[in-house]
């Protein structure tokens, strides 16, 4: 349950990350 709540919250940082770059280029561009 731990392991999997880890690994949940670890993809949705990187989702995050990944979305918070995109709105940064459509800003920039």
């Amino acid at each position: 349950m731990t392991c999997y709540g880890s690994v949940k919250v670890k993809k949705w940082a990187v989702i995050k990350a990944a979305l918070g770059a995109l709105v940064v280029l459509l800003i920039v561009f």
